[in-house]
């Protein structure tokens, strides 16, 4: 494991006129309004997507994998693509596995290996992504439960899976009352997001003190007040992180003792660099 310090020993690199750190390379494998060329002399049948945000990366049957990119463009013309390579690293396909969905904004990966994209728009919701071809939801993307029957401006997902009979799901709203959403899921697989579960939201109280509760207007005052247009967001170790973009605050949820602690974005991260304070 080598870390990497914004900033340290970088050098240009003059084709793709980008500074990266000594150690690292980079190649460019698509331009957006383009075609993408597979490594076989092929080439898509459709144009590298525009607007490009949130992504991941699943894993394949025979050691292949997928990149998952979402689009946020507006009225209907948002999604998420996928940039498919094979166990070698060639490039072999490129298609659109979501269209109609409206500025695909965040997400993230499930326990399953599938994609949730998360629409930032009034009514938006987080929709579910097979990326496997072999599956039999590959085709058939689908709104989860995650973002309730009324939708909202959502960002990004994470996951607790350590019960994996239960897993757990966050997800953030880009509003100024955007209640962070917990949702228990009843199983482990694609069903896991449409049926069943219970949804609670995140509730400040007294005392860096915090609980999870079923009154949404509770949660949505405490995004009011403490984190408004909450944004990224990642579980680990029974700790979840997320951020507060207008108010540049980084929250450190303690899921075991059930307290918090924040600090402004960027006073302590090893770097800072030219995201220094920023969401």
């Amino acid at each position: 494991f080598i870390l990497f310090t914004y900033g340290e020993s970088l050098y240009r690199d003059n084709d793709l006129d980008i500074q990266i750190s000594v150690g690292l390379t980079a190649t460019q494998i698509a331009q957006s309004g383009s075609s993408v060329s597979y490594t076989n002399g092929g080439q898509s049948s459709r144009s590298y997507h525009g607007n490009m945000d949130g992504a991941g990366i699943a894993q394949l049957p025979g050691g292949g994998y997928a990149y998952l990119s979402n689009a946020e463009k507006s009225s209907g013309n948002g999604g998420v693509y996928g940039l498919y390579f094979n166990k070698d690293g060639e490039i072999i396909d490129y298609k659109a596995l979501l269209t109609g969905t409206s500025r695909n904004c965040g997400g993230g990966m499930s326990p399953w290996n599938t994609w949730i994209s998360c629409e930032e728009v009034g009514s938006g919701q987080c929709w579910q992504v097979e990326p496997d071809p072999n599956k039999p939801n590959h085709n058939s993307p689908k709104p989860t439960l995650l973002g309730g029957p009324s939708g909202g401006a959502y960002e990004t997902v994470a996951v607790d899976n350590t019960n994996e009979n239960k897993p757990i799901f966050f997800t953030t709203e880009d509003k100024s009352n955007g209640e962070l959403r917990r949702f228990e899921a009843d199983g482990n697989d694609w069903d896991a997001l449409h049926v069943g579960g219970q949804t609670t939201y995140l509730q400040f109280l007294s005392g860096n003190r915090f609980q999870w509760t079923l009154n949404i207007e509770d949660g949505k005052s405490s995004a009011w007040n403490h984190y408004p247009n909450a944004e990224g967001i990642i579980y680990h170790n029974s700790t979840l992180y997320f951020v507060a973009k207008v108010t540049r605050t980084l929250f450190i949820l303690d899921l075991n003792d059930m307290t918090y602690t924040s600090e402004r974005t960027g006073s302590s991260w090893v770097g800072q660099g030219a995201f220094n304070s920023q969401p």
